[in-house]
């Protein structure tokens, strides 16, 4: 498997009011190659270059 780097990227809001204990999450995902990939692409297919975005409702009672 290529050498790659990470990021991740969360964003969480808190809902006022009569939505209290509501909580909305965002989270970024990113997982790219650094360097080569030795010839091959199968190392590199479906292991980097990556992105994912998830999307989350929480409700704290």
């Amino acid at each position: 498997m290529p050498s790659y780097r990470q990021l991740n990227a969360s964003l969480t809001y808190a809902f006022p009011g009569r939505a209290t204990g509501l909580r909305g999450q965002l989270l970024y995902v990113y997982k790219g190659r650094l360097g080569n990939p030795y010839g091959e692409v199968r190392y590199a297919v479906n292991k980097v270059g990556l992105h994912l975005l998830n999307a989350q409702l929480n409700y704290d009672f």
